[in-house]
């Protein structure tokens, strides 16, 4: 059995913030069309995350799940897929990832928001193996 690489030199500490809703929960922007035609919540989230400047940001739909305890809901053809479970990835320092939190509370009332320690693995080179 060979030995363990070692981990790459440069390992720099993230944070990585979930944030759990569903495909039909949506964000009325400001104006007539920004409520009648409000965007997709998660969508307004990267929006915001980026203007914040936030390391990364991303969203991940599900084709089966279920949010906060409701119903399991299956993508389907003939079925309405809004009520699917969708989640908002979000990469940065844990300081930073707390303020964009703070300044969004409003949007995220009421989600399920999960925060964990990860590490960012800066490879520069060949690693042995």
């Amino acid at each position: 059995m060979a030995p363990t690489p070692p981990l790459p030199p440069a390992v720099r500490e993230l944070g990585e913030l979930r944030i759990y809703l569903t495909q039909a929960d949506k964000h009325a922007a400001p104006g007539l069309r920004g409520r009648l035609f409000p965007d997709p919540l998660a969508h307004a989230l990267v929006d915001k995350a980026h203007a914040f400047g936030i390391l990364q940001a991303t969203t991940h739909t599900s084709g089966y799940g279920y949010v906060l305890g409701g119903a399991v809901r299956a993508r389907h053809l003939e079925v309405e897929a809004g009520q699917l479970a969708l989640c908002v990835e979000l990469l940065d320092e844990r300081a930073r990832l707390l303020a964009f939190c703070q300044q969004q509370q409003e949007l995220l009332r009421g989600k399920v928001v999960v925060f964990r320690p990860v590490e960012q693995w800066e490879i520069a080179g060949n690693l042995p193996g």
